[in-house]
Formats: structure tokens, sequence, C-alpha cells
């Protein structure tokens, strides 16, 4: 049997998931168009399934609006202007899972022209003696660059820069995303295969009218107009609520407000916060009520640069840039 060895369930330590309302989401896709597939591909009598609309995988991740592929089901979603390589992951795309273990995965490409399309390289490392049940259990430590591998309202980062130097592709230009629904079948005859030629094993059949990846939404985070959050987070300094400032030695955040406190006192309601890597990595995550203290408590960080995203309810506040100091 494959052993793990990538990243595991949203929340978990190292985990890459990418949380629907991460700082560095600032596009998000408004037009699909699909071409739905079988409830079970191995019964095609069952018909197509029948969940969803083009719409309903157009705009924001966690609106309640779901788009049913079924097997071998796909989606062209387009962006209103280019995406362009930048660091890290370019794009996120969005499942609806119950659960950290019952995935039904993707794959992904992305076309600069809308015709040619390029698929990430994705592996799989899932046992294929036996195949997955239709409400069995994947580990998402054996999946890689397969869309799908978090819970729903976390998403899969995919880098452009893995398909660079593809003749009709400009990973500077990128306009449209296709996502591809899986089978699951571990059955030759019906069995979808990663880029290393191993079989995909995923809960099968999904009989369902619902069957099949869930297409939530797609993001992306260099829009061809977007200028470095860098400079967006220099801006705010001047005119900011809040001041942070990292302690190493204490593992702790202090936050600074009007009244050196957070919550209603500042604002009128609750508040809450989310800690990102450079790379956009959420790492901590809470919420400050009235009579909370004004530090977060995080495990010792590496020196490097840290993005702490303020909402209140749905409403985006702040993004403070943190830089550690002894």
């Amino acid at each position: 049997m494959a052993t793990a060895q990538y990243d595991g369930a949203a929340g978990t330590v190292g985990s890459l998931a990418v949380y629907k309302n991460s700082f560095n989401l600032r596009i998000w896709a408004d037009n699909c168009q699909s071409s739905l597939g079988f409830q079970d591909i191995s019964r095609p009598n069952l018909g197509l399934v029948n969940s969803g609309t083009d719409v309903d995988a157009c705009g924001r991740a966690g609106d309640g609006r779901v788009l049913s592929l079924g097997d071998r089901g796909e989606a062209i979603l387009e962006f209103s202007e280019h995406l362009r390589d930048g660091a890290g992951y370019d794009l996120v795309v969005f499942e609806n899972g119950f659960s950290d273990s019952f995935l039904e995965l993707a794959f992904v490409e992305i076309s600069s022209n809308g015709i040619d399309f390029y698929r990430f390289e994705s592996v799989s490392l899932s046992d294929t003696s036996a195949q997955i049940a239709t409400f069995g259990a994947v580990n998402p430590e054996k999946i890689h660059n397969l869309a799908g591998k978090y819970r729903a309202n976390y998403g899969v980062g995919f880098d452009f820069s893995e398909l660079a130097n593809k003749a009709n592709l400009d990973i500077q230009s990128v306009r449209w995303v296709k996502i591809i629904s899986i089978t699951g079948s571990i059955n030759p005859d019906f069995a979808d295969r990663d880029s290393r030629g191993n079989i995909i094993n995923e809960p099968f059949p999904t009989p369902f009218i619902t069957g099949g990846f869930d297409l939530d939404a797609v993001a992306g985070v260099y829009p061809q107009s977007f200028t470095d959050v860098d400079e967006q987070v220099s801006n705010q300094a001047d005119n900011s609520p809040f001041r942070a400032h990292y302690q190493p030695q204490r593992a702790e955040i202090l936050l600074f407000g009007g009244k050196n406190i957070i919550g209603s006192e500042l604002f009128g309601q609750l508040i809450t916060f989310q800690l990102y890597t450079q790379q956009g990595q959420l790492i901590q995550q809470g919420e400050f009520s009235p009579q909370a203290q004004n530090t977060i408590p995080v495990q010792p960080l590496p020196t490097a640069v840290y993005y702490l995203n303020l909402q209140r309810g749905s409403e985006f506040i702040q993004t403070l840039k943190i830089i550690p100091t002894p």
C-alpha cells in the first residue's frame, strides 16, 4: 500500500487548504458553461446528474449554491479579467464536501484562449485493491493537485508556474478554468488516472442527481489589475484602526486598537481574525468578543512576514502586515 506524503485535511498542521475568506482571493469566476455527466457512468440508464445550475458555480465560495457535475462532467469557468502567475498558488477551487474524508475529486485545467487547456499534474496514492464504497473515506494525505481534497469552505490552490512553457499557454494571461469530475471507479473500463498513471480511487458509485464533483466556486489570486499586496497593506497604515506586533519569545501577537480592546467597544460587534503566511496559508483563526484580550496566542513562528485579516461579520475591515521583531 502506498504511504501518505502530502498535506492533510483543513485545519491540521501543515495543511495547505485555503479558507474561503482568505485575504488573497481577489477575484471570483463569474461565468460558467457546463456539460453534465452521468449519475453512474457504469449505469448510463440512470441518466445525468441534475442539481444546480451554471450560475451556482459562479461567485464566492460558501454561498450555499453548488453545481454537481456527475461522472466525467465538466465545467468551463471564465473570469472577468485575465489572471497572472505570482508567488505561491494562483488559483483556488472549492468543493462542498461535508467531511475531511468523503472526497469527490476533479482534474483542473487552465487556458489563455478558451480553446487550448492544460492540466495540472496530479497524484493519487490511494490503495486500489478494493473500491472505495459510496460513502467511503479517502485520505487527503494521499492526494495532490486534485480539486476536492478539502471539505467545504476550504479550497485547493494551484500554481500556474507548474505549467510554464506550454506551447499555447501564457501563464501571465489565464482567463479560463476547466473542472473535470473524476469517476472514482477502479474498474479499468471507467477509471480515471493521475499524471503517473495511477487509478484514482474515490467513493463510487454515487448514483444520485447530486453525484460527482460538486463545484462551489473558483477564485483567482492575481488578476492583472492587482497591485502587490505589500503595497496595499502599507497604504492602509496611516488610517489603520489597529496596530499589531509579533513577539516571538512570548509566541503571541499583540493587537492595539482605539481603546486597547478589540470588539464591540471599537466596532459595535464581534470581530473575527485569520492569520496567514505570506504564501496565503491559514495558520490561526478565531474571534474577539467585547471582553476578549487584545492578544492572539500562536505557536512559535519562524521569522517571516505574516498577514492578519480582520472582519466584522462578512464585512472586510483590514489586513495588517506583521513583521516579527525581537
